[in-house]
């Protein structure tokens, strides 16, 4: 089966040009480099530039000597009193609990040198304008980043300039999805490819999208395709609502299907909300049935449950259901929050 290429060549765009191939042929052949050879050079290169954002890590005394390390443990507490490493990714706030759950990258981690081979990922990162209160996030969620050739994260981040996207939604993605950096090139061009095919994107509208909510960059398609075949086959919306909602709100498309199918089923038929309706604000698709039920029942209840926008009193999706109870009670019900509570507890 033919990889699906990501093109963006929209009439009124240009052509990229770039084949997801050659990074993946270049990664492969830094694959089968020395890591520490590569670890090496960065530090050399690094050594001229005047960026020290690890300056409170510092511990003069803890690098005077190579403390002793315990036999075995199998939770890292309990060689942080003798890790440098452990004790200044604590520092920047690297949740360890979560990282030791990876043994082989907890392992690493323990016999890890600091500055040798933790601390150029973190200037890494920061050349490319990661902010810093953002690298404990990045390195608790992948810690794998720590064992990935260096060459092999810029050639992800070259492929991503590649297609256009600017440097602020290369940040934002490598943020919230830290694992696209240790996901081959060849794997994130399949994905952006079968967002485009499967929703009718246009580049501009892909790079949308993957800013928007950059999960998608690593969601199985699967999944993607059985939401929508849900949205149009079981629930009525056509494709171009369809592509509307991921426009405005691509998370929906990793919501489970079962659970979107009861929520359109009481929006539409026990609220009377058309289709037209829920495309105004996709997102009451992502909320919890409990609260759209306890609201407009409660709302039923004061004669106040008006959804028609032509009509006074008119309450939207948004106001249903994204407020507060102290807000929804004071500016949708009109009522005392008191009131709600005590109808909660009827139920």
């Amino acid at each position: 089966m033919n990889t699906l290429r990501l093109n963006f060549n929209d009439p009124d765009e240009n052509a990229l040009g770039s084949d997801p191939d050659d990074f993946a042929k270049e990664e492969l052949s830094n694959e089968s480099k020395n890591s520490q050879l590569v670890k090496a050079a960065t530090i050399e290169n690094w050594k001229l530039k005047k960026i020290n954002i690890l300056e409170e890590l510092k511990n003069k005394d803890s690098i005077l000597f190579k403390p002793s390390i315990p036999t075995k443990s199998t939770s890292l507490a309990t060689y942080v009193n003798h890790s440098l490493t452990l004790q200044n990714l604590i520092r920047l706030g690297v949740d360890l609990t979560k990282v030791e759950y990876n043994l082989d990258i907890a392992e690493y981690l323990v016999k890890s040198d600091f500055k040798k081979d933790i601390q150029p990922y973190i200037l890494f990162l920061h050349d490319h304008k990661v902010p810093a209160t953002e690298l404990a996030g990045i390195f608790t969620k992948n810690p794998k980043i720590f064992i990935e050739p260096l060459e092999n994260l810029q050639l992800r981040i070259d492929y991503l300039k590649s297609k256009m996207f600017p440097d602020e939604s290369i940040v934002r993605i490598i943020t919230k999805v830290p694992s696209v950096l240790t996901t081959s090139t060849l794997v994130t061009d399949k994905q952006l490819g079968f967002l485009q095919e499967k929703f009718k994107l246009t580049g501009d509208e892909v790079r949308i999208v993957a800013n928007k909510y950059p999960k998608l960059l690593v969601w199985k398609s699967n999944l993607i395709s059985e939401n929508k075949l849900h949205l149009v086959g079981v629930m009525g919306f056509t494709d171009a609502e369809v592509k509307k909602m991921l426009l405005t709100y691509p998370k929906l498309l990793t919501a489970g299907k079962i659970a979107l199918a009861q929520r359109f089923d009481y929006l539409h038929n026990s609220i009377g909300l058309s289709h037209e309706d829920i495309l105004q604000w996709p997102q009451v698709l992502k909320t919890r049935l409990i609260i759209i039920r306890q609201r407009h029942g409660f709302l039923k209840l004061l004669k106040r449950d008006q959804f028609d926008k032509k009509v006074e009193n008119f309450v939207s999706l948004k106001s249903l259901v994204a407020l507060s109870d102290e807000e929804f009670c004071k500016l949708v019900a009109k009522v005392p929050a008191l009131h709600y509570n005590d109808y909660l507890k009827s139920l």
